[in-house]
C-alpha cells in the first residue's frame, strides 16, 4: 500500500503487506438440450420422416490441461418389444467449436458405447460446441415408443 498526503509535512509511505490468493480448480460440463431436458423426437406417423435435435455442450475449466469430451449411448433405440431403429437412421455430427478438435464433423451413426466427440487444445481452453442429432424412422419400423440414453463426460488427458 502507498499512503499519500496533500501536506508537504507528511511524507509518502509505502507498506508491503503479504497477500495470498487461492484459485479453486474448475472442471465441469454443462449440457443444454433444445426443447427441454431430454431428446424427445415426438411421434412419427409415416416412414422416412425426419426430426432434428441439438445439444449445446460447454466445458468450464481452469486446469490448463487438455481434456476430452465423450458421448456414451447406453443402448440402441429400442421399443418395449425389443424392436430396434437401425443406427443408420439415428445419426449425429458436431459443430461450432472454436478451439480444439471435433471428431465427428459429418453425419455419423449413433452406436452403442463410448465415442470421443471433442478433444481440447493443449492448453485445455474452455469451449462451447454443439452436437446435432438427426432421426429418420424407416418405413418398415414397428410401432411403439423407442428410447435409449446418452451420457456425456469429460476427462483430462
Amino acid at each position: 500500500f502507498k499512503i499519500e498526503s496533500d501536506s508537504p509535512l507528511v511524507p509518502s509511505q509505502i507498506f508491503n503487506i503479504p497477500v495470498r490468493l487461492e484459485v479453486e480448480p474448475i472442471f465441469y460440463l454443462d449440457v443444454q438440450i433444445d426443447q427441454g431436458s431430454t431428446f424427445n423426437f415426438g411421434v412419427f406417423r409415416t416412414g422416412e420422416e425426419k426430426q432434428e435435435r441439438r445439444a449445446a455442450l460447454t466445458v468450464h475449466s481452469n486446469l490448463g490441461q487438455p481434456y476430452q469430451v465423450t458421448q456414451v449411448m447406453t443402448r440402441k433405440l429400442t421399443n418395449h418389444e425389443g424392436a430396434v431403429i437401425p443406427k443408420e437412421h439415428f445419426q449425429f455430427f458436431g459443430s461450432d467449436a472454436k478451439t480444439g478438435t471435433l471428431t465427428v464433423m459429418s453425419l455419423t451413426p449413433m452406436e452403442e458405447g463410448d465415442r470421443s466427440v471433442f478433444t481440447s487444445d493443449r492448453q485445455g481452453t474452455p469451449e462451447k460446441f454443439s452436437l446435432n442429432y438427426v432421426l429418420t424412422v424407416p418405413k418398415e419400423a414397428r410401432s411403439g415408443s423407442y428410447n435409449s440414453e446418452t451420457i456425456y463426460s469429460i476427462t483430462t488427458l
